[in-house]
């Protein structure tokens, strides 16, 4: 039997209603350096699998603390992490396959009083916070996990995939949303009909919304990863003082 022929869709995924304020947000990119000595220690402390994972866990707590004066009713908060699933079991997709090939997981979240204050320590946040990422990346890499979401969007999108939500509230809520674009390297280069084209497109802010994340590209043997994030205005310089013991760079 022939293999079947592979078919890229992009789908949009939609915010909950009304959650874009385009004044009001800024974005700020935030550079770390995975090896430096404080987040090597703390990755080992926190029992993380990954640098991604001990940043992910630092950054979207950040968020959350610097929003919460903002919150509306809010007693809980969703963490998503967008996936690359290219090397996912039974997915099979070639090397030089350029197509939509994510899927998002929710991480489980702490209570907000937990995570804003509360009596854990910083450390026992950050670490039930990393726990919980890892489990949710980890369940995109099962195959079982991986059909469930297929069937989901085939049966919701009804034709219409563009129109799928997201469930995050941005405007009223703490959600905090992050994608990774580390496996695209910022000097790669890939053809688009007959023009070569680079990543670029990832490193700027398409939404408005607060409390969206993306890792950006990378240059080669770069020992940096470009963060962007974006936050309202009231609320930067409190992320900034939370990620300061972490950050070597920040550019608005």
């Amino acid at each position: 039997m022939p293999p079947s022929k592979l078919k890229s869709e992009l789908l949009h995924f939609m915010p909950d209603e009304e959650a874009s304020e385009v004044a009001a947000v800024v974005g700020f990119q935030l550079n770390f350096i995975p090896e430096d000595k404080r987040l090597t220690e703390l990755k080992k402390t926190l029992g993380c699998s990954t640098n991604f994972v001990t940043l992910t866990a630092i950054i979207g707590r950040a968020l959350v603390r610097a929003r919460w004066p903002q919150r509306e009713n809010s007693s809980s908060v969703k963490l998503e992490v967008v996936v690359n699933i290219r090397r996912a079991p039974g997915l099979n997709l070639p090397n030089d396959y350029m197509g939509n090939a994510t899927l998002y997981n929710f991480a489980r979240s702490l209570p907000l009083n937990e995570i804003c204050g509360g009596s854990s320590t910083e450390n026992d946040v950050l670490s039930r916070m990393a726990k919980s990422v890892q489990r949710a990346i980890g369940e995109t890499k099962e195959r079982d996990w991986l059909l469930s979401r297929l069937y989901f969007l085939k049966k919701h999108a009804k034709g219409q995939p563009g129109r799928v939500r997201c469930g995050l509230n941005f405007k009223r809520g703490l959600d905090v949303m992050i994608t990774d674009w580390r496996g695209f390297g910022k000097d790669l280069e890939f053809q688009i009909g007959d023009q070569l084209i680079k990543p670029d497109y990832v490193r700027k802010r398409y939404s408005a919304d607060n409390g969206g994340v993306i890792v950006l590209p990378r240059e080669k043997d770069s020992d940096v990863w470009e963060v962007l994030v974006g936050v309202k205005t009231e609320c930067a310089s409190r992320l900034l003082e939370d990620l300061s013991g972490f950050v070597c760079k920040a550019v608005e």
